[in-house]
């Protein structure tokens, strides 16, 4: 039997060096190492648990970094088969050396899939209303997992947030690179659907990663600046 992660010891999982600091990006296939804590904004939602402090990291200006394009980071679809059971149920944003991060935390070590494009708009699951973000971009990002609450693991009473609920507002990512807004767009039928506001239709990278006992996976977004 899977262990059951207890979701007051969420921590951000990190990547490797974020790519495009250095003339070898890392590449968007496989697990990357786990990397430094990053910088994270309050979030405004109460429905998830509590969390562990991370490590404030200073972001280097970007002129820092490599410039553009990065291998491995793209404008177009990015897309992983494969779904698992284990539920979405913490999101968090870092501020790394060179781009922008949203980690969704799953609650399970099975691999995961996902979807990421930029749409205009994001679209509710279910009802398909609009769920409109700050800025000038919108990622949607689908992941293939349910949400906390819409999952069969027994977490009764306990939700990732309500429909269109913001993780984070633009009040809190104001003076970050490119993230503007992250909000939820529900999740039906074993899939979790968020909105991510981009200052513009920057390069992302997206790829999963386990973190260090193994038991527990994360769908990592990076945003260039």
């Amino acid at each position: 039997m899977r262990p059951s992660r207890p979701l007051a010891t969420a921590v951000l999982i990190a990547s490797p060096a974020v790519a495009g600091c250095s003339a070898h990006p890392a590449p968007t296939t496989g697990a990357a190492p786990v990397p430094p804590a990053t910088t994270t904004a309050p979030r405004t939602t109460t429905t998830r648990p509590p969390i562990a402090p991370t490590t404030t990291q200073v972001p280097r200006p970007a002129a820092a970094c490599a410039p553009l394009p990065w291998p491995g980071w793209g404008t177009g679809l990015q897309l992983r088969a494969s779904s698992s059971s284990a539920p979405v149920h913490l999101v968090r944003a870092g501020r790394q050396e060179c781009s922008d991060r949203v980690v969704f935390h799953l609650n399970g070590p099975d691999p995961v899939g996902y979807s990421v494009r930029y749409v205009d708009p994001v679209s509710e699951d279910g009802s398909g209303r609009p769920v409109p973000v700050a800025d000038a971009a919108a990622l949607q990002v689908v992941i293939n997992a349910p949400a906390l609450g819409q999952d069969s693991h027994g977490y009764v009473g306990k939700v990732l947030a309500e429909p269109t609920a913001d993780f984070y507002t633009p009040a809190q990512l104001a003076g970050w690179s490119s993230l503007r807004e992250v909000r939820y767009a529900a999740s039906l039928e074993g899939q979790t659907t968020i909105a991510v506001g981009v200052r513009a239709r920057v390069p992302f990278r997206v790829f999963t990663v386990l973190d260090r006992s193994g038991h527990y996976r994360s769908v990592v977004l990076d945003v260039a600046p």
